[in-house]
């Protein structure tokens, strides 16, 4: 569906502008070239109806106006991105409660790339999507999709249904956070039912509704939080954790930010509720979340079905900035090619690995980290580091939070023989304002490594 705006002016006595937006789904019957033409109709003072058809590029339009005037209107139509199931693939069974394997193709129909989005597996009566369908929980995340190409995914999916015949389903986008240039065709199903079977009694935990603050402070804590659990099964569940965690879309994914607060459950009977209420901490960057409760996060009750676990909020945490400084530091740095000898020019073998820590107590703003040689006789100074010319972009780093950075690295072809320190450097451009800009470096000592 395509939105355009334009003006539109009448020639009369009295210049009159009108700003008139209309949807056309899809635009204009076009050549591939980009041209062609499509009717609009005048229909009261207000609204342009349009013809449906097909394209993307620039047309002309003939625009009737008061008194037999036609007004030529050039509309123009950007490239967008049109995501399309082409293929499901479902086994003919399934067990009530029980997992299945599915898989899906999908398109990128479009003239232009797309960036992340979701595909989620829903269990259908019919070969249409509706709000009776039911979501099995479980997708997948397409971190990218180019114009013309496909991605294929399969997985294990739980089947949350009674038994009875279901096709199942799957939706590209099911948040819409991607803009297509038709929103209408993103669902797809397999081609023929799969039958649900009964099955043996199991619990199964589900989070049946999230609350949360609106808002909270970085780096604090915040109280509220609640989560309600149920175990829809028909048999007792054993123990297990509910986990808070803060997410920017309200769709569990590996992004989502453990905040380590939750509650534990000793155990749940079969249509049993258990309410979790806790306090959340926030050590993330100023921006809206959502507080997303997971039953059960490490698998340790066996359940029916284990990919509906999780629920949202359905408004979201406004985290505000905190005060003070963030302090970054490196708490770790090691690497294999310690207590060896090597050449300029040779590569590490096994590569180096550095822990970053904020100790601060508010954000730090995108910065990087510098791997450096120092002499073991000189002493430590920024004009002693030997840059190995390997780093690390670190977009942002929450207070309290800490981030590993990895790879291979090589020791500077101008290097001079002698024996080295290994060193990392946090913030080595000195981008982030902090409360202690001398904890920044951490040498390898006693560790060392030989240059010849």
């Amino acid at each position: 569906m395509h939105t355009i705006t334009f003006a539109y002016r009448q020639r009369m006595s009295v210049a009159a502008f009108l700003a008139l937006t209309l949807p056309l789904a899809p635009l204009c019957a076009a050549s591939p070239d980009g041209t062609g033409t499509t009717s609009f109709s005048h229909a009261g003072q207000n609204s342009l109806t349009s013809e449906p058809d097909t394209g993307i590029g620039t047309y002309t339009s003939s625009v009737a106006a008061a008194k037999g005037v036609t007004e030529k209107v050039v509309v123009s139509v950007a490239a967008r991105p049109d995501l399309t199931v082409t293929n499901v693939v479902s086994p003919s069974t399934g067990v009530e409660g029980g997992i299945i394997t599915g898989e899906v193709t999908l398109k990128n129909l479009g003239t232009v790339a797309v960036g992340g989005f979701n595909a989620r597996f829903y269990l259908s009566r019919n070969t249409s999507y509706d709000a009776s369908d039911i979501d099995t929980g479980w997708g997948c995340d397409v971190p990218r999709l180019s114009a013309g190409g496909t991605f294929v995914c399969t997985g294990t999916v739980g089947i949350p249904a009674a038994p009875g015949q279901y096709y199942l389903g799957v939706y590209a986008d099911p948040s819409r956070n991607v803009a297509e240039s038709n929103e209408n065709n993103n669902w797809g199903v397999a081609s023929t039912p799969m039958t649900v079977n009964a099955s043996g009694g199991r619990p199964d935990l589900i989070v049946t509704n999230v609350s949360s603050p609106s808002s909270g402070i970085e780096g604090g804590t915040v109280n509220g939080a609640v989560a309600m659990v149920k175990n829809q099964g028909s048999a007792s569940a054993g123990a297990f954790n509910v986990r808070f965690y803060l997410s920017r879309d309200r769709l569990y994914n590996a992004t989502d930010i453990d905040t380590g607060w939750g509650c534990d459950v000793t155990s749940l009977a079969p249509g049993g509720t258990f309410k979790c209420s806790s306090t959340v901490g926030l050590n993330v960057i100023p921006q809206q979340y959502y507080l997303g409760a997971y039953a059960d996060p490490t698998n340790q009750v066996i359940e029916y079905n284990d990919h509906n676990n999780w629920k949202a909020s359905a408004n979201p945490i406004a985290v505000n900035p905190g005060t003070g400084s963030p302090d970054l530091t490196v708490i770790d740095m090691d690497s294999p090619s310690l207590n060896t000898t090597l050449a300029p020019g040779d590569m590490l073998s096994g590569g180096v690995v550095a822990t970053i820590k904020n100790n601060g107590t508010v954000f730090a703003n995108p910065f990087y980290i510098t791997f450096y040689l120092r002499n073991i006789d000189a002493p430590i100074s920024l004009a002693n580091y030997v840059d190995t010319r390997w780093r690390c972009r670190v977009d942002s780093l929450a207070a309290g939070a800490t981030f590993k950075c990895s790879g291979r690295m090589g020791i500077p072809p101008s290097a001079a023989p002698g024996t080295y320190y290994l060193g990392a450097f946090a913030d080595s451009g000195h981008s982030v304002s902090e409360s202690d800009e001398e904890n920044n470096r951490l040498d390898s000592t006693p560790r060392m490594i030989t240059i010849q």
